[in-house]
């Protein structure tokens, strides 16, 4: 069966949402389009309908019918967050480590910083939640990961896309990013090509 003809669950429709949410407030729909869209969000069926409804999007915002959020969310045993925190130093994780399926990253001062395209990823998505305050991260993330970024990332902080493959693979796996960041810069970027990329 195509993908784009299965039923959506209410995890997929609020992944849409958050879609839309991110689209808007980047200025890439208007407030009548969003409010439109997301009626239409809202009474969709299938994964085909919330996918139709981002097309015109760029990649990252846009929802992948291919992907099944319910399915590939971590199991409530394994749901229990990690947490990594610093103040005024730096964190490094590299070569080899297995990410836990969510991670809550804390820090005041200091820099975080995350290699994921060099870790040893084994599942289908990734949460980390991040409480940011006078800080700086990088986050470097495998071509064709999946991204989803929540709209709670704002503030008095910079946030800079700098990957430069978009386009989602299935075969890699989804990315959720949260949480807050006070005066902090947070760069997404791709595998490590160079001593230019540390």
């Amino acid at each position: 069966m195509d993908q784009r003809d299965l039923r959506t669950s209410d995890a997929e429709r609020m992944s849409a949402a958050e879609k839309l949410q991110t689209a808007m407030s980047e200025g890439f729909l208007t407030l009548d389009e969003f409010d439109e869209r997301t009626s239409q969000m809202l009474s969709s069926r299938t994964r085909g309908e919330l996918a139709d409804l981002t097309t015109d999007l760029p990649p990252r915002l846009r929802f992948d019918p291919n992907y099944d959020v319910a399915a590939t969310a971590p199991t409530s045993a394994a749901s229990e967050p990690v947490v990594l925190e610093h103040s005024l130093d730096t964190v490094k994780h590299g070569e080899g480590w297995s990410p836990p399926p969510h991670m809550i990253v804390k820090a005041w001062g200091g820099t975080a910083i995350l290699d994921f395209a060099a870790a040893d990823l084994t599942l289908r998505q990734y949460r980390v939640t991040v409480d940011l305050k006078g800080s700086s991260a990088r986050f470097y993330l495998p071509d064709g990961c999946g991204l989803q970024l929540s709209g709670s990332l704002s503030g008095n902080s910079g946030l800079k896309d700098k990957r430069r493959v978009m386009a989602h693979d299935p075969s890699q796996p989804m990315f959720l990013i949260d949480g807050t960041m006070t005066w902090t810069t947070l760069k997404l970027m791709g595998p490590r090509r160079g001593w230019w990329d540390a």
